[in-house]
Parts: structure tokens; sequence; C-alpha cells
């Protein structure tokens, strides 16, 4: 029962609407919008991003998920270089 409760009150922290749980809109273009705020944990700033997409939720899934396709969707997404081809190159 104490776990119970515990978690209950975790998520009514979580879900209270309060200046530090509310999502601010940071961006809205070609369909998809972006909002922010601050993890009151630790202030690290975390997103959450809608759209309406005519596809299965799968798919979309393998999609987000696959970093070798990553840049066609992220523009701000760094390759990184392996140390061995760094080498090579140079």
């Amino acid at each position: 029962d104490q776990l119970l409760e515990e978690a209950k009150t975790k998520i009514l922290e979580i879900v209270e609407l309060k200046p530090e749980n509310q999502w601010t809109l940071d961006t809205n273009k070609d369909g998809y919008v972006i909002y922010t705020k601050n993890n009151p944990e630790n202030g690290l700033k975390i997103n959450r991003t809608e759209t309406n997409a005519v596809v299965h939720p799968e798919e979309f899934v393998n999609f987000v998920i696959d970093m070798t396709r990553k840049k066609e969707y992220d523009s701000n997404f760094l390759e990184v270089i392996s140390y061995d081809n760094f080498i090579r190159e140079y």
C-alpha cells in the first residue's frame, strides 16, 4: 500500500498544473510542433514533439530510431567520425 501511495503522489506531482510542469511552445513549423520544459528534478530541458502522419505506428517508430536515417529529419544531427576513420583520413 505504501508503494502505491508513493507512486500516486509522484504521478500527481508530475501532472499537477504548476509552472515547472508547463510545456512552452518552442516551434510550430511545417506541421511539426515542439514544446519544451525544464525537468524539475535536474533542470535539463526536455521536449515533446507533435505531428500528424499517415503511417503505421510501428513503421514510424522504426524510422525514428534508425540512427542511419536521422540526418534526413533532424537538422541538428551531427555524424560522429570514428577514431579509426579520422586517423585514416588525416
